[in-house]
């Protein structure tokens, strides 16, 4: 992969990470940096040795979200049939192309994660967060709304009622707010934040990555199904999971109590 302006990209085992780095502008996502973030996306969609992603922001900020002088000076310039076409094929990709990839995908919060950045964690897996963190959807506090999956995504994570006192009210979080609530999994002192995300992505790409792949897309099916549709899709996937030489190998290694060693594919 080429080295790029707006986001560093590493490859750590079979663990990946994308961080953002704007820290002059407090990490804010204008359209090259979602440009990249999309490049490395649709690489890491045929990669046959990345089995985890990690997206985290430079210094201390995750993202202040999207870039305001863009916004003021050339966006809200357009007519509503370019900004369409730009929301679509910028912030909305590169977000909804995270809940694409097969395998799981962490927010590592490291700082204020709001208004565009804070629909982009959504999109996410799942977040982590340091304990300075801090996260919140203030889109109206600019007279705009969650145009990135958060009125979907933020009601199926908290709950109706919180989603909508946050939308509504545009107030910021704590970390640890955050995490009473259920909107991030785990709070780490700032200083192990990326050690101990990394841990856990490290962890979560050793499991079988067919099985992984399988139940990611059937997570997201889940939110647009039905019971009944989800429970028809899931019988007949697992007849193809208990089909694959890792299930034989996952079960063996349960009865032998050691690790599996899974097919890398």
């Amino acid at each position: 992969m080429k080295k790029f302006s707006n986001i560093v990209y590493e490859e750590i085992g079979k663990v990946a990470r994308i961080t953002f780095n704007r820290p002059d502008v407090r990490n804010a996502l204008n359209l090259e940096l979602l440009g990249d973030v999309i490049q490395v996306v649709e690489h890491l969609q045929t990669s046959d040795k990345i089995r985890a992603l990690i997206v985290t922001g430079t210094a201390d900020v995750f993202s202040g979200g999207a870039d305001v002088d863009y916004l003021e000076n050339d966006l809200c310039k357009q007519s509503p049939t370019e900004i369409y076409k730009v929301l679509t094929e910028y912030y909305g990709k590169a977000a909804l192309s995270l809940r694409k990839l097969p395998f799981p995908v962490i927010a590592a919060i490291n700082g204020p994660a709001v208004g565009a950045a804070f629909d982009f964690s959504l999109n996410c897996d799942f977040r982590v967060a340091s304990k300075s963190a801090s996260m919140g959807s203030i889109w109206v506090r600019i007279s705009t709304i969650p145009a990135l999956g958060g009125m979907f995504l933020l009601p199926r994570i908290v709950g109706y009622g919180r989603a909508a006192e946050m939308i509504f009210s545009g107030d910021i979080l704590s970390a640890d707010e955050a995490y009473r609530i259920g909107l991030v999994n785990h709070v780490y002192e700032d200083s192990e934040l990326q050690e101990k995300t990394l841990a856990l992505a490290t962890r979560l790409a050793k499991k079988a990555p067919g099985a992984v792949k399988i139940a990611k897309n059937g997570l997201n099916r889940g939110l647009d199904g039905t019971f009944s549709g989800e429970v028809d899709y899931a019988v007949y996937m697992q007849s193809i999971c208990l089909a694959m030489e890792d299930c034989v190998e996952g079960i063996r290694a349960f009865k032998e109590k050691r690790e599996p060693k899974f097919l890398d594919k």
